[in-house]
């Protein structure tokens, strides 16, 4: 009985195995197609078009939150924002009495 359950398990872990692969190489192609698409309206990466997304849908939302739904870190967050904001993308702010100071908000740019 032992053997049918190693057997089984065997199986199990080879099929975990596959599935995570395709996970990856379906990653890599969504990343290649999402990259393709952000370049055509302007934008560096597919990360910056998920960026304006999540602002997008959620006005003031604050670079922690955004750095959360995107998984990047710190250091990430602040040279991806730093770039959107350049291109006139988005607005940054410490609170909503004192627009534009700081980064702890973020607005869509005309908003």
């Amino acid at each position: 009985m032992n053997s049918g359950h190693e057997e089984f398990r065997a199986e199990h872990e080879q099929r975990t195995v596959e599935t995570v692969m395709n996970l990856f190489r379906a990653s890599t192609l969504l990343s290649r197609i999402g990259g393709r698409l952000a370049q055509q309206v302007g934008l560096a990466s597919a990360q910056q078009w998920t960026l304006l997304a999540a602002i997008a849908e959620k006005e003031g939302i604050s670079l922690k939150e955004l750095r959360r739904n995107i998984l990047v870190t710190k250091q990430n967050i602040s040279s991806m924002m730093d770039r959107l904001r350049q291109a006139g993308y988005v607005r940054t702010y410490e609170d909503r009495a004192r627009p534009p100071r700081d980064e702890s908000g973020v607005n869509r740019s005309g908003s």
